[in-house]
């Protein structure tokens, strides 16, 4: 029951997301054709989009410690390329903090060609916590600062919220 929840929400972010751009005008593709015919597109990682075909498409190293770890969306508005995973979570707890680690790593990728982001989004009332000033627990604080250290050395990823994520999209017009 837990997994199967926790993969709704997963899939219920990514729909959240897809409706967010699409409103945008971002359009969902379904070919590598596509891709690179389109000024803004939207692609769920599949098949045809997998792990394997997005490094040697976009010419990126997309390595995280999870081998062939798959992500939840590409995002493309005109030569910026967004890797995106997408996370919905309401409490901390061990198998939250996996998923915060997992989003950390993330926002910890570096590619040589500037025009490749990662972004990492949180969604859900943790979310607010970890984001917000509010006072926490050691555990809390070090999520904090690993996520401000990567962001500080990785210039071009981003750690968003549903308004960090409509503001990016927003600003990128």
């Amino acid at each position: 029951m837990d997994s199967n929840s926790a993969r709704k929400k997963g899939s219920c972010g990514e729909k959240k997301l897809l409706d967010i751009l699409e409103k945008q005008g971002f359009k969902k593709i379904k070919t590598w054709e596509e891709f690179f015919e389109k000024e803004k597109c939207i692609v769920k990682f599949s098949k045809i989009f997998s792990v394997k075909n997005v490094r040697k498409n976009l010419s990126i190293k997309l390595s995280t410690k999870k081998q062939n770890k798959k992500l939840d969306l590409i995002i493309k508005s005109g030569k910026n390329i967004f890797l995106c995973e997408a996370k919905h979570l309401n409490t901390s707890g061990g198998g939250q903090d996996k998923q915060i680690a997992e989003l950390i790593e993330i926002i910890s990728l570096k590619e040589k060609n500037k025009n490749i982001s990662y972004i990492a989004f949180l969604d859900g009332s943790y979310s607010n916590i970890l984001l917000g000033g509010a006072a926490g627990g050691e555990k809390l604080k070090i999520q904090r600062r690993e996520i401000v250290n990567h962001l500080v050395h990785n210039l071009n990823n981003f750690w968003v919220n549903t308004a960090g994520f409509v503001s990016l999209f927003s600003d990128l017009d």
